[in-house]
């Protein structure tokens, strides 16, 4: 009996060791320590009583790098000019300059930010103009132009409302419904400053859903982006991804997201066959439920070709798809940015876009930093040091290293 227990807490403290690190995130799960933090910013500055979204990627030992806006702890230099909460979306107090910090264990990072008095002049709602059955959602934006020529996103913050709410509602975040056939004005309105547009309600019916990819076929470990089209009886096509349920018969073979944003996200996990189903409520011929055939094969990835786009400090493109070879350097100037592109070549000649599935990383963010986050992950913005520093690309068993020479303008 004592061999025994003595073997319990053998495989006790052996499992308690083996977790050890796996929920810390001032560690990889395979260990390795973190680094360095990189700040990146939706605008290099914003105006007064305006919002801006920040995130924080970690470096681990300049072997692989990845989100950790959540995990890190931000804090304000003044929270008289700028207050920031937990997930890194900053809110304008006043005008003034501040500092932003985001640290994790005994790492942290600073980002000076600066926020203006500039005074908004006027907003424009996009798409002007949109048509929808009865019982659909359409998705309005916002933006503000000040009177220093800034323009901001002003989505979070402006309100709401339809001049027409017999026709159409409208939800906090600009999405409008058709209730009734007409016509509804969707307004949004900031700081007594408003901007209309207008949403047609049909009453044309649903006749058909259409999924892509159709009966498509891909290797395990890939992210693949689902949709769902609606075809109505008055010729429109409407994508309905986030107003659907998702679902996968086999989630041995293959997963679907319904996360709110992350609609019909399909992960491959392992050969095989599945049905990716989706289930759609319309308004006025009620329930669907549609499918497609999904096959994981058996493909492995073979090689990583990489691509580089070069912008000039204005966004304009400098230099376009150049093919970068592992241990190639490409040459930079410290006030350009690069987008990366990779692009995943398998076993069976077939080729996808890896880019925002790979790691990127950076031996030396003071001269270079990569980006994992949403929406930039591959991009490379110079530090506040010139010179050479390794970039490193990796995904699923492969791994390719380059050098980005950082030159001073």
């Amino acid at each position: 009996m004592r061999h025994l227990a003595n073997r319990l807490l053998f495989l006790c403290f052996a499992l308690a060791l083996a977790g050890c690190g796996a929920d810390d995130p001032t560690r990889s799960n395979d260990f390795l320590e973190l680094t360095s933090i990189s700040i990146t910013s939706e605008y290099d500055g914003i105006a007064n009583l305006t919002d801006n979204q920040f995130s924080a990627t970690g470096d681990y030992s300049g072997e692989l790098s990845k989100d950790i806006t959540t995990a890190v702890s931000w804090r304000s230099s003044d929270e008289n000019v700028l207050k920031i909460d937990s997930a890194g979306l900053a809110t304008a107090v006043a005008p003034g300059p501040v500092t932003l910090t985001a640290a994790l264990g005994e790492v942290e990072s600073s980002l000076i930010f600066s926020v203006s008095a500039a005074g908004i002049v006027s907003l424009n709602v996009t798409p002007a103009s949109q048509s929808a059955p009865v019982g659909v959602e359409r998705a309005y934006d916002v933006s503000g132009t000040f009177d220093d020529d800034s323009v901001q996103n002003l989505a979070r913050i402006a309100s709401w409302s339809s001049l027409d709410p017999a026709v159409a509602s409208v939800t906090d975040t600009g999405a409008a419904t058709g209730i009734a056939v007409g016509m509804a004005r969707i307004q949004a309105e900031w700081q007594g400053v408003t901007d209309v547009a207008v949403l047609a309600v049909t009453e044309a019916e649903l006749v058909a859903l259409t999924i892509e990819p159709a009966e498509a076929e891909y290797p395990a470990g890939l992210t693949v982006q689902y949709t769902l089209t609606g075809s109505y009886s008055d010729g429109t096509s409407i994508d309905l991804t986030d107003q659907a349920y998702w679902a996968s018969d086999d989630e041995t073979n293959a997963t679907v997201d319904n996360t709110a944003g992350e609609e019909g996200t399909v992960k491959t996990l392992a050969s095989g066959f599945t049905d990716i189903m989706v289930n759609y409520t319309d308004a006025e011929t009620g329930e669907w439920d549609v499918s497609t055939s999904l096959e994981v094969n058996y493909a492995a990835l073979r090689d990583i070709l990489l691509f580089a786009t070069i912008f000039d400090a204005g966004g304009g493109v400098v230099s376009e798809d150049l093919e970068i070879d592992a241990g190639e350097t490409l040459d930079i100037f410290n006030d350009q940015t690069v987008q990366f592109t990779a692009i995943g070549e398998y076993t069976d000649n077939a080729e996808y876009d890896i880019t925002t599935q790979a790691t990127w990383s950076s031996n030396d963010t003071a001269i270079v930093t990569i980006s994992n986050s949403a929406g930039f992950e591959g991009t490379a913005t110079p530090g506040d040091e010139t010179g050479e520093t390794d970039i490193n690309l990796s995904f699923d068993d492969l791994e390719i290293t380059f050098t980005l020479d950082v030159n001073q303008q």
